[in-house]
């Protein structure tokens, strides 16, 4: 059985369900949320270019085109999966899919692992524009003054301001919305808990 894999789509314009009340937050020292998607279809590699930095891999100074042509062989505005990215840049990451997501302990496992200070990259996949979707990265604890909140990067966000950081309670963890009326909702998919470098 083959299975296909997904592609990523810029959505646009770009608007987390955000909590009413935000609190206090923490965050991952040095996690770049200025790391703006350089093509539409680039935010898997904007959300490892991030994750380079943050981790200061061998390769955080790469160019978003030098990660595509080394994971994709060329600079067109295609998609990989994120696992794929990693697997050739010798990112390690554990991985939560499915069902799984849904399970209470799965929650706490990703928050858990925000709070021991590396990021969690999830891939989106969108209810009703199959088989595309996208990349965001969690970067940070937060709360809602209510429950315990993720800070979400989101690469796509135009003109690279405070809208590509978004707070999301941890009970709205596994929905994505962004406005767009193609692509209005999504599920999150996949969340890969990097372990190193």
């Amino acid at each position: 059985m083959t299975s296909q894999l997904p592609s990523y789509v810029r959505p646009e314009p770009l608007s987390f369900r955000a909590p009413a009340i935000a609190s206090a937050t923490e965050r991952i020292d040095g996690f770049p949320t200025s790391i703006g998607q350089a093509k539409n279809n680039w935010c898997w590699a904007a959300v490892t270019s991030a994750i380079m930095v943050c981790r200061n891999h061998p390769e955080a100074a790469m160019a978003q085109r030098d990660i595509v042509r080394h994971v994709l062989g060329d600079e067109d505005d295609e998609t990989s999966p994120l696992f794929l990215c990693f697997d050739k840049f010798g990112i390690r990451y554990l991985t939560t899919a499915g069902s799984d997501l849904l399970d209470p302990s799965s929650k706490a496992e990703i928050v858990d692992h925000v709070a021991s200070g590396m990021p969690v990259a999830i891939h989106i996949a969108w209810d009703n524009y199959s088989p595309d979707g996208h990349a965001v990265c969690a970067f940070g604890l937060g709360n809602t003054g209510q429950e315990d909140a993720l800070w979400i990067y989101d690469p796509s966000a135009k003109d690279n301001d405070d809208d590509n950081e978004k707070l999301v309670s941890v009970s709205q963890m596994t929905r994505f919305e962004d406005g767009f009326s193609r692509r209005t909702t999504g599920s999150w998919v996949a969340a890969f808990r990097i372990t190193s470098p």
